[in-house]
């Protein structure tokens, strides 16, 4: 589990969720399966795609350059399959919300509008939350996209950059308010899971009782160290000496 890259994508979902009217979701396909069932409704998803990390060091909990990706997705043309009086198939096309390519168009782009509009908002904490967590944000891409299984239509747009992400938390003995999960715990307890969510966080970053451990060895741990870098570095024991002058 990439702590920095849940964050991330809770954050930009609740910072969209007061613009727009349309169901947000991390991560989630569900509902392009429902719109096979007939549901029209408009979603818009938020997914992290494939991250990078330097390979200067053996530290695998070092930031990354990850790939986010917004899409906004809608059922344009809709495929009823019902037997007729006769048990014959028939299939009955129409047009969910847009009646031609050009709406479909101007939805898709209003969705998109949402979006923008979501993390760029002043007045969120998970917004602003958001904002804090990029560290140089690469060009934004926009994609057009349609998909057509069964003679079911759909149409999409996706929003794409990359942007840096801090280095992922170490278990700790308590979580400061001071830091990323800190801070991102106390606005989970504004929302509907954030019982669960905070369960988990503390679960994921609390340190389990290991008295074998050595501060050496857990240094080593946080930080990707080999033995040998580790020993590195002790000093050795120093004598202070009174100077008498």
């Amino acid at each position: 589990m990439s702590i920095m890259r849940f964050m991330a994508r809770k954050a930009a979902i609740e910072a969209i969720r007061p613009i727009t009217k349309y169901t947000v979701v991390d991560s989630g396909m569900v509902p392009i399966d429902q719109f096979a069932a007939g549901e029209t409704v408009p979603v818009i998803m938020v997914f992290t795609d494939q991250a990078k990390a330097p390979l200067e060091n053996t530290d695998f909990l070092s930031a990354v350059t990850q790939t986010f990706i917004f899409e906004a997705a809608i059922t344009q043309k809709h495929v009823v399959k019902e037997v007729d009086e006769d048990g014959q198939d028939v299939e009955t096309h129409f047009w969910t919300r847009c009646e031609s390519d050009a709406q479909t168009e101007l939805e898709l782009d209003l969705l998109c509008r949402d979006i923008q509009l979501g993390l760029n908002s002043p007045t969120s904490p998970w917004a602003d939350f958001f904002r804090s967590l990029l560290k140089k944000t690469g060009k934004f891409e926009f994609y057009r996209g349609n998909s057509g299984p069964d003679q079911d239509r759909f149409a999409a747009r996706q929003i794409m950059f990359e942007a840096g992400l801090p280095k992922e938390p170490v278990r700790e003995k308590e979580i400061r308010e001071d830091t990323y999960w800190g801070r991102f715990m106390k606005l989970a307890e504004t929302v509907e899971d954030g019982d669960f969510i905070i369960k988990k966080m503390k679960y994921a970053l609390l340190e389990r009782d290991d008295p074998a451990l050595t501060d050496v060895q857990t240094l080593r741990g946080n930080y990707g160290l080999s033995e040998t870098d580790g020993d590195g570095l002790l000093v050795d024991e120093v004598t202070l000496v009174d100077n008498e002058v």
